[in-house]
């Protein structure tokens, strides 16, 4: 699916910001970029790149011991070692997190989340950006679902399937399924972390959230988790913000009500108005009534689809690792993509040190050509970047050329 244009060859998306919008926007890449360049100075001036505090573990059901500032033994077994590597610095972090969503979305939403201020919207940022390194967020990217408990996957208690009415991706949450006392916390925040990674993969433009359904059937005290709930809605609001168009409490029984009064002070005002409490009748109001599921309503249901964890082949191990040990690809990979992304870093800076005018419409093009080459380039790399999941196997989320026909508009 391809990114719609407005009639200036610019995503439609992004050109519904007002003119005072995008000179904050404007300003909030350049303090962005300036704030990580002082990290980066400071970084170097010291002598230390920060560690991740936590590392994903392959094969391994408790998390290592590592402090803030350390990291494990290259030679420990259990430490995935292959796989790109191309981000080693703030700056390098900064253009990684972007993703292979549009360059401006992002720090968009940061903006949003702040009400357009751009001081508070850029320390939000830079914080997330230092979240992200500390937790290891690439390293959980790279590991994907071996990171996280394989028997809690095999519950299918969480998944993604279809579209709302709005285009949204619909993640469904089964909350029957989940006892806080078998997992981990640790291992709780690493699948958080990688499912809402993969919710970000089924966005299609122009719509930039999802909506999530909490399925409440026979819901009990053993399923709630206060913990859990705090470090996930803390996760969204501070490092993923904008990002949830709705929250489906589905068929909440009597006993949540207790519960909720607890959550509900935690929501930001915002998070609390997409929050809605429905019953199955209601679901029609938000899917289509051929999309709801069998695990939603036995009775009415629209489609006999199932969720069913795909466990991964030996086909699918051979082409993991086939990969990881594609040592030329990654390099023409890694080079392409640092080329292209030294273009745009160039029609970038021409673009937002204008000062007192608006960028020129060419301006504004060439600099939208070369943020989506470097879009392409990364989607390429994502491979190499990125563990592939069920979601990969079932079709749900596109290989990297797939991202790259979705994520390629043409002018």
């Amino acid at each position: 699916m391809t990114t719609p244009l407005t009639p200036d060859g610019l995503p439609s998306h992004m050109a519904v910001l007002r003119e005072e919008e995008r000179a904050l926007l404007r300003e909030m890449w350049k303090r962005t970029l300036e704030e990580i360049a002082e990290l980066d100075a400071d970084a170097e001036d010291d002598g230390v790149i920060p560690q991740p505090a936590f590392i994903a573990l392959k094969g391994s059901h408790q998390a290592p011991t590592v402090e803030p500032g350390h990291t494990l033994p290259v030679t420990d077994p259990g430490f995935v070692t292959e796989g790109v590597r191309i981000a080693s610095t703030y700056l390098d972090y900064f253009w990684i997190t972007l993703g292979i969503e549009h360059h401006d979305l992002m720090l968009t939403r940061f903006l949003r989340a702040r009400k357009w201020d751009v001081e508070k919207a850029v320390q939000m940022f830079i914080n997330s950006l230092k979240w992200r390194m500390e937790i290891g967020h690439l390293e959980l990217l790279r590991e994907g679902e071996v990171c996280v408990d394989q028997e809690e996957i095999r519950l299918n208690k969480v998944y993604f399937y279809e579209y709302d009415k709005e285009g949204r991706p619909i993640g469904y949450i089964h909350v029957r399924l989940h006892d806080k006392y078998k997992i981990t916390m640790e291992l709780s925040k690493r699948m958080a972390i990688v499912l809402l990674e993969a919710g970000r993969q089924l966005l299609r433009p122009p719509v930039t959230s999802a909506t999530l359904i909490f399925d409440m059937a026979n819901f009990g005290l053993t399923n709630m988790d206060y913990n859990y709930v705090s470090f996930l809605l803390q996760t969204m609001e501070a490092h993923y913000p904008e990002s949830l168009g709705a929250a489906l409490i589905l068929n909440a029984p009597w006993i949540f009500t207790g519960c909720w009064q607890i959550i509900r002070p935690w929501l930001d005002p915002v998070v609390a108005s997409k929050v809605h409490f429905i019953q199955t009748s209601d679901l029609p109001k938000f899917i289509d009534e051929e999309k709801v599921i069998r695990a939603i309503d036995p009775v009415y249901y629209g489609t006999d689809w199932e969720y069913e964890f795909s466990e991964p082949t030996d086909d699918d191990l051979a082409l993991e690792k086939k990969i990881r040990s594609d040592k030329a690809g990654q390099d023409i990979g890694r080079e392409e993509y640092k080329a292209a992304l030294v273009e745009f870093e160039a029609i970038n800076r021409e673009w937002f040190d204008i000062e007192g005018e608006e960028p020129s419409i060419e301006t504004e093009v060439k600099r939208e050509k070369a943020g989506r080459k470097v879009r392409e380039k990364l989607a390429v790399l994502d491979k190499f970047m990125r563990g592939r999941t069920s979601y990969h196997r079932a079709g749900v989320i596109p290989e990297a050329t797939e991202i790259l026909q979705r994520i390629t508009s043409v002018n």
